[in-house]
């Protein structure tokens, strides 16, 4: 059956309107009395589409592709349903089999592009090559300009006997042609699309070749578009080249050491609670010299599966495998090796995904208790994380604001999105500061070693009081004061301290 030219144009009118529910409407009624033409299921995909129903969309879909595999406009609304709801389906083999179709699709190379980039293994050369191709069929497609000036950005630090190096103020060596490469992405979206997202990116890359002027330009030109009592003002004014250098970790955690022991002054029911919190809590001061590679095959069996639901999960996000790694005095001081799996994402960070030994009830139940750790490393001065658990994890120190606690079954994407308040208040509360993202281990333990020196200054720098003196001295008190630890806690990170 063939639809009629007047159906086919008063349903694309319908599309092009936005009332999905009429479109949908008028072909399923169709659809009743033809279940089979594959271009009814087409246009009802892009209904349930526009509707957010993607469940059903998918089946249609399906139907589609089941009959016209090599239909190209299928094909890529399946691509990005799959990209748009994070959904766990290899995209791969059909934006390989568009591009044969159809080798100049420039938004079907982006979209492949990003895909191998996150997949990593080595297919970096060959995204690089197709980021390089979309752009120069289609030069407006900013998305691909931003993906590919992004890789740039993140793997200028990769150097090799070719690079033209150039060492910034912090004595960072980089990859001149990477970084004015990304640097002229970024100076073209900011032609065509002024978001602050570009101007912060294009500021960095021009930091990092010396080129302090004109990235002290980018930020006057953005301080001038915002208002006086706009809460970015005092980020960007901090950030500003002109402005001096960010604390040292001992400077940090005497800062910080200095605001506690004001706020744990006193016997008032606050400050118990603020010692208590220090008590439970002060494992997160331990320190840890450093991490030690391991094989994947030294992994109990139970966090080894752990690591490979983390890796499948993180993997659509942009995350690829950095290692697997032993924190060692975790392992000294727990009697167990403490194995995580390192990841990376070239813009987020580092996350850790770690198993923890299950308990024998937990073992009699099924039960594991996990939790993955996110770390976003800012240089020398900040430590900001966020924690997918199972229980209750907090870490909390001078380097630490906090590891905010989101519940198992929220996605991932949603633990990403929340860290970006952790970090904002890390660009308020320290000048200068920028995202680490380790390109090896050795790399990663530097800043592991940087951020753990911290917080052992900073615990030498805090009285505590032992479990067993606050049972004492609280009596029938001490349980009570849980519900107001987290409460103290939240007040600290933020910076008001009772």
């Amino acid at each position: 059956m063939r639809l009629s030219k007047k159906v086919v144009s008063r349903t694309e009118e319908l599309i092009h309107d936005g009332d999905y529910a009429g479109a949908l409407a008028l072909v399923d009624g169709l659809l009743a009395g033809s279940p089979q033409v594959p271009a009814l299921h087409w246009y009802r995909s892009r209904c349930l589409m526009g509707l957010h129903r993607h469940d059903e969309a998918r089946q249609c879909l399906a139907k589609v592709l089941e009959e016209r595999p090599n239909f190209v406009p299928a094909l890529m609304v399946r691509v990005k349903l799959a990209r748009d709801t994070h959904e766990r389906f290899d995209v791969e083999p059909l934006l390989r089999r568009v591009l044969v179709l159809e080798p100049e699709r420039a938004r079907a190379m982006y979209w492949l592009a990003d895909t191998l980039l996150m997949r990593g293994d080595g297919h970096e050369r060959e995204a690089l090559a197709l980021l390089d191709k979309s752009i120069a069929l289609a030069p407006d497609l900013l998305k691909a300009r931003n993906r590919r000036a992004d890789f740039l950005l993140a793997t200028a630090r990769e150097i090799d006997a070719s690079s033209e190096i150039v060492t910034d103020d912090k004595g960072q060596r980089s990859d001149k042609r990477k970084l004015e490469a990304a640097l002229a992405d970024f100076q073209f979206i900011l032609q065509h699309k002024r978001t602050e997202r570009a101007v912060m990116r294009a500021a960095n890359a021009l930091l990092r070749l010396g080129r302090k002027q004109e990235a002290a330009q980018l930020f006057d030109q953005m301080l001038e578009k915002i208002g006086g009592n706009d809460p970015k003002r005092d980020t960007l004014e901090r950030l500003h080249p002109q402005t001096p250098p960010g604390h040292d970790a001992q400077s940090t955690a005497s800062a910080w050491g200095g605001k506690l022991k004001k706020a744990l002054k006193g016997t008032s029911p606050q400050a118990t609670a603020l010692r208590f919190a220090m008590q439970i809590y002060q494992a997160a001061f331990e320190p840890a010299p450093g991490l030690r590679k391991v094989d994947a095959k030294h992994l109990p069996p139970y966090q080894r599966k752990f690591a490979d639901q983390c890796a499948r999960a993180l993997q659509p996000l942009g995350f690829k495998c950095l290692d697997d790694a032993e924190a060692v005095h975790l392992s000294e001081r727990d009697g167990q090796p403490a194995l995580m799996r390192i990841f990376t994402h070239p813009t987020l960070g580092v996350f850790i995904a770690r198993a923890y030994p299950p308990s024998l009830r937990q073992r009699l139940c099924g039960q594991l208790d996990t939790y993955v750790e996110g770390m976003a490393m800012l240089s020398n001065d900040v430590f900001v994380g966020v924690c997918r658990s199972s229980r209750d994890v907090l870490d909390f120190g001078g380097k630490a604001y906090r590891l905010d606690i989101v519940p198992p079954q929220a996605p991932l994407l949603e633990m990403v999105k929340r860290q970006r308040k952790h970090l904002g208040a890390a660009w308020k509360e320290f000048p200068g500061v920028h995202l680490i993202v380790p390109q090896d281990l050795t790399d990663l333990e530097e800043q592991w070693v940087r951020r753990n020196s911290a917080k052992k200054a900073h615990r030498q720098a805090i009285d505590y009081v032992t479990e067993e003196e606050l049972r004492r001295l609280l009596g029938p008190q001490f349980e009570a004061l849980h519900a107001q630890v987290d409460a103290l806690l939240e007040q600290l990170v933020q910076g008001r301290l009772p």
